[in-house]
Parts: structure tokens; sequence; C-alpha cells
């Protein structure tokens, strides 16, 4: 607990801040080096790029605010949060994933090594969202098929549970079942630290390839 809150989300929330001010800050190093002037229209993959930025920027500008109205987790409105919060942050997911593909068009990168730098972080982001996904699916299935009572079928999620210190109750519990918990935990846990090791390599090689 930080302040009160689950640590994840105390991260959560601080690692989303920081994202959106250095995705506003570059934009204004961008405005500040090409002096204000802006790509001419048309069909060209700049003008494509600075138009899906331009957009991505102001959903990663406008996130923080949204989640300034965010509710209580037994609220009656908690559910439209929910939906509004995570269609914005996937909507600049997305849109700045198709964004970055574009700059790998521009002169800055000499041949096409970017590209593929970019096509192969892109892949294994679907990748480990896929596996992420699949994961939590089975584990749900199987806390199910265990006995443990099923909270998904209101509007409160896990998260919203562990965020206020609350425990879901079990109709039935084993030791060999708090067991596998504990290892799936373990194992998701293992799985997002290689995906932020994968990840900031492959960034770091394409920063490279720009420098």
């Amino acid at each position: 607990m930080i302040c009160g809150k689950a640590a994840w989300f105390t991260a959560h929330r601080f690692l989303m801040s920081i994202a959106a001010i250095l995705t506003t800050l570059g934009f204004l190093f961008i405005l500040v080096f090409l002096q204000g002037t802006w790509v001419p229209n048309g069909t060209t993959r700049p003008y494509a790029h600075s138009i899906t930025g331009v957009i991505v920027i102001g959903l990663a500008f406008f996130q923080p605010f949204i989640a300034l109205f965010r509710c209580e987790p037994n609220s009656r409105y908690r559910s439209i949060f929910n939906y509004i919060h995570a269609f914005v942050g996937f909507s600049a997911f997305i849109l700045s994933v198709a964004t970055l593909y574009l700059a790998t068009y521009f002169h800055v990168f000499a041949d096409t090594k970017g590209r593929f730098v970019m096509i192969a972080w892109i892949a294994w982001v679907a990748l480990i969202f896929l596996i992420f996904e699949c994961s939590e699916y089975f584990i749900r299935k199987k806390n199910r098929e265990s006995g443990y009572t099923n909270i998904n079928t209101s509007n409160t999620t896990i998260a919203d549970l562990i965020e206020n210190s609350a425990t879901p109750k079990l109709t039935s519990f084993t030791v060999d079942n708090h067991e596998e918990t504990s290892v799936q935990r373990k194992s998701k846990n293992v799985l997002l630290a290689i995906h932020i090791l994968v990840a900031a390599t492959l960034s770091v090689i394409l920063t490279t390839l720009i420098l």
C-alpha cells in the first residue's frame, strides 16, 4: 500500500501521468524544431503521421483529467468510467503505434532496419497482451471451478477489490488452490519483467538507429 492505495495503482497513476507529460513535451519539441510549420496536406505518410500524432497527444493530455472523475468502485457509474477510461487509453495506444510506424518512413532512418524493429516491437506487444489475456481467462476459469465466488458478475473488478484492500470471499478453499494462485501471480510478474526488458531493448535499438 502506498498513500492508502494499492502499489500497482499508485505506479499506474504515476507512470501514466509521466507518459502524458512526455508526450506533450515531445509535441512541443517538434513544433520548436520545425519552427511551427506543419506538413502539407495530402495523402503522404508524414501528413498521416501528423494527424494520428495530434489525436494521440489530445487523448494522452485529457486522459489524466478523465481519471479525476473516477468514482468509487461500488458506484453505479463506475462501469461507465471504466469503459471510457479504457477506450481512451487503448485508442491512444493503438494510434501511437500507428504513428510510430509511420515515422519509420522518415529520412532520419537511413534504411529499413528501424521499420523491422518497430514491426518486432508491435508483434511482441501483441503477443504479450494475448498471453496476459489468456492467463487471466484461465485463472478466472480455474477459480470458478475451484469454488471462488464469481465477483465478475457485478461492476466490481478485481482491481477495485485490491485497491480498497478487499478480499473476495471463498465458498471453498484449499491449500492447493492458494499455492496455484501464488504461482500464477509470480508467473505474471515474470512475464511483466520480461516484457519490460524486451520493450526497453527494442526501444533502445530504435533510438540508436535514429541517432
